[in-house]
């Protein structure tokens, strides 16, 4: 009994340790296991990060829609890999998987015995491991998840009686989650942002106003930590204005219908259409969401105090608004997995009301690790059949002769300079010879070009003087061109993701 106890209160950090570990090697796209990162988004192949690398500036030189903080993370994971190679961003990954599941797990032993807590937080990476949640190789997806996880732990920490005091390094911490979601995603900030205002609410109701403000300090200051370098960095390089028009004003007008409504109408309009949509997606989230929020207000977990139950919900709240606002039809939706765990927590909770004799449910010495083993398993299993990485980095892997043999033209030319006219990355730098386009490199989704029309300008006009070699283009825009069609010969064309992109080279 001794032994399995000591498993239990010791043993389980390393057991989550094992699961993340073995989760980032199978299902991340930055796995040594793989030949490269195979799916099709620029973030994926780490192309920004390596054009700073090479001595260019986000924003000013490079266009795209994410935060900085999610491009130096890349970078950072180049320079810590030899051949800067992306498999250094494993590291981060099992990292930021890790805390996720510790942050779970606390969630859980809040109002379930160690086995409990230990069980349904190894189910929980069945869930937050399909492609649709876990997007490998992007510091927006999982850092803001592990982030807002642990806002919504030391929130739930204040509810439970007796309520446990919020230290001082906390408030630090949680301050530095805010600022690195505001310079990754901004539209992602709110939860984190709420779950401090009501600790701050709760360190006034329970320690009063001094101790409060003393937490508000510290808060700031480590968001000001976070903040300082980002603006030194753009300050250093001129860039401050580039910095907010590109990634603010961009993001606020050119990728979203809500943000041209008044605030109110866009939280309800961005709560339907992106929530709502989201939700019918995924009916795991959909129930998850519908468990927990019962969870919340129902019972098992329903804060004595009334205001309490409000200051719970207000986080979820946020995370909700985040899905719908500014992305409509719910892009991001890997924010809702935080209801995934509240809805395990309820599920739990009924169980053992019901059944109150599993609640003595102990497993002895080996016998926990056969529990805890057979659990990971079952996980992995799971997760596999939802999240198709390994298909795919095997299919890359071998080298598909599609792109490669698509690519063997600029591969083949050290000297060649390439443009992307009008499309996303999908690798083409990356099989290309990760090669440094002459053109500044832009991500282009859905950018209203009667109101931006400066990149389109850049494009056109070098295509006219016909200062790049090789131009990969969207079928749609390749016939539709009168400098492309004139200063450039069709080449091939290659079918990605259900697109189709032609290559042309510049004629002599």
């Amino acid at each position: 009994m001794e032994k399995s106890k000591t498993l239990l209160r010791r043993g389980w950090q390393l057991w989550l340790a094992l699961v993340a570990g073995i989760s980032t090697l199978l299902f991340a796209g930055t796995s040594v296991l793989y030949h490269n990162i195979s799916l099709p988004d620029p973030n994926y192949y780490f192309t920004a990060a390596r054009m700073i690398m090479n001595g260019k500036v986000m924003y000013r030189d490079i266009f795209e829609q994410k935060g900085p903080l999610v491009y130096f993370t890349h970078v950072i994971a180049l320079a810590i890999t030899p051949g800067r190679r992306d498999y250094g961003y494993s590291i981060i990954e099992f990292l930021l998987m890790f805390f996720l599941l510790w942050f779970t797990y606390r969630i859980m032993r809040l109002y379930l015995p160690r086995i409990w807590g230990a069980v349904l937080t190894l189910l929980f990476p069945a869930v937050f491991l399909q492609n649709a949640l876990f997007r490998e190789g992007d510091t927006v997806e999982i850092t803001s998840t592990v982030i807002m996880m642990g806002a919504l732990y030391l929130v739930m920490r204040q509810m439970v009686q007796p309520a446990h005091r919020v230290r001082f390094w906390e408030s630090g911490l949680l301050g530095m989650g805010v600022a690195w979601i505001l310079w990754s995603k901004f539209s992602l900030v709110l939860m984190p942002g709420i779950a401090a205002l009501v600790l701050v609410a709760v360190v006034w109701g329970n320690q009063g106003w001094r101790q409060a403000l003393l937490h508000t300090g510290l808060g700031l200051l480590g968001f000001v930590l976070i903040t300082g370098p980002v603006l030194f960095y753009f300050w250093h390089y001129r860039a401050l204005n580039d910095l907010f028009n590109v990634y603010f004003y961009w993001n606020l007008n050119a990728y979203t219908e809500a943000a041209k409504l008044p605030l109110a109408g866009a939280i309800l309009y961005g709560a339907y259409l992106g929530v709502a949509n989201a939700l019918m997606s995924y009916p795991i989230l959909m129930w998850a969401a519908v468990i927990g929020l019962l969870g919340v207000f129902l019972g098992p977990f329903t804060p004595r105090k009334g205001w309490y139950r409000l200051g719970l919900f207000l986080p979820l709240w946020g995370v909700m608004f985040s899905v719908g606002y500014p992305h409509l039809l719910g892009y991001y939706i890997y924010p809702l997995v935080i209801f995934v765990p509240l809805a395990l927590l309820t599920a739990a909770k009924l169980i053992l009301f019901l059944y109150p004799k599993l609640a003595e449910w102990q497993p002895r010495g080996w016998a926990t690790v056969g529990t805890w083993l057979a659990l990971t398993v079952v996980t992995l299993l799971i997760a596999a059949g939802f999240n198709n990485t390994p298909q795919q980095s095997r299919l890359f892997e071998k080298e598909d002769p599609a792109i490669f043999q698509f690519m063997a033209p600029v591969r083949h030319d050290p000297k060649a300079s390439m443009m992307l006219f009008g499309v996303m990355d999908y690798g083409f730098y990356y099989y290309g010879g990760n090669k440094e386009p002459v053109s500044k490199y832009f991500a282009v989704y859905n950018l209203d070009w009667n109101k931006f029309r400066y990149p389109w300008k850049d494009w056109d006009q070098r295509l006219a003087d016909k200062s790049v070699d090789y131009v990969v283009t969207n079928t749609a825009r390749a016939h539709s061109n009168g400098h492309l069609r004139k200063n450039y010969k069709y080449l091939s064309t290659v079918h990605i993701q259900g697109q189709a992109f032609d290559l042309y080279h510049v004629r002599n």
